[in-house]
């Protein structure tokens, strides 16, 4: 699940005072702020469009501006290089992006009022940098410390919550750990189902992955039971698409254009 690689960016005047308050900000200049922002939501809106070599570029100059003034309070730096990491996790160039997910990550874990979602996000970029590299012993921790963040954050039965649980089972059982793997599958399944159940193609993806771990240990009949849950949604949402392809509205019915009969000539009239 790579879903939570979400952007976000604050307005530029709300953005700005916020961080007019925090340490350090009297030394960074209002335009250098204002410059930064600018090209850090221009660096996030070619990211979501998938143009990761323009995404890199404006986030490299976002960075460029706001490294020189990070001397008391580096969390801008560190959110310059956890985006740039994002991007070079996008392209596959995992060793680049490894040590400034890594360094964005100690920032911010050291930083006594960094926002909660901040960590959550750098866990996760770099968790998916490790899994990407097969060091699935590197990814579980920081999957972990990720999920306990959230619990607290957004609730152990959020939907969001769910995908993290998902990514950590597939984890687990890269390591051969099933036994925690099915736990967070269970967990993962169980709240995917409350939210839409026949149409859910999260629950659907969720639970092949399940039954697939499921076959590895010769439990063919649960493994069955839990891919009918996914052939289930998978029908039921290609049936539903097919549907309303049939009902969509159609153009006004016309019928075929008639063709008035030519007059016939009149009889002569007779004189009385």
């Amino acid at each position: 699940m790579r879903r939570q690689l979400a952007a976000f960016s604050l307005p530029v005047a709300l953005f700005i005072s916020f961080v007019a308050g925090t340490a350090g900000a009297e030394d960074i200049p209002l335009d250098i702020l204002q410059f930064w922002q600018l090209e850090n939501n221009a660096g996030w809106s070619w990211l979501n469009k998938g143009d990761y070599p323009r995404a890199e570029q404006r986030f490299r100059r976002a960075i460029d501006l706001i490294r020189p003034f990070q001397k008391q309070d580096q969390r801008l730096l560190a959110r310059g290089y956890a985006d740039l990491a994002r991007v070079l996790y996008h392209e596959g160039r995992y060793a680049e992006a490894e040590p400034l997910a890594s360094w964005a990550l100690a920032v911010r874990q050291a930083h006594p009022r960094v926002n909660p979602d901040a960590i959550f996000q750098s866990l996760y970029t770099l968790a998916l940098i490790h899994i990407a590299q097969d060091q699935f012993n590197k990814a579980e921790p920081l999957l972990r410390q990720a999920l306990t963040i959230q619990e607290k954050a957004i609730g152990p039965v959020h939907v969001q919550t769910a995908a993290t649980l998902d990514e950590l089972a597939g984890v687990c059982v890269q390591q051969r750990k099933f036994a925690d793997a099915e736990k967070f599958y269970s967990r993962a399944i169980s709240i995917y189902s409350q939210f839409n159940r026949e149409e859910n193609l999260d629950l659907a993806a969720c639970a092949e992955r399940y039954a697939a771990m499921l076959d590895q240990l010769g439990r063919g009949f649960d493994a069955r039971k839990s891919r009918l849950v996914a052939e289930a949604i998978r029908q039921h949402v290609q049936e539903k698409s097919e549907q309303s392809r049939n009902t969509r509205p159609r153009p006004e019915f016309r019928g075929p254009k008639r063709t008035l009969p030519a007059p016939q000539p009149r009889s002569p009239s007779t004189s009385a």
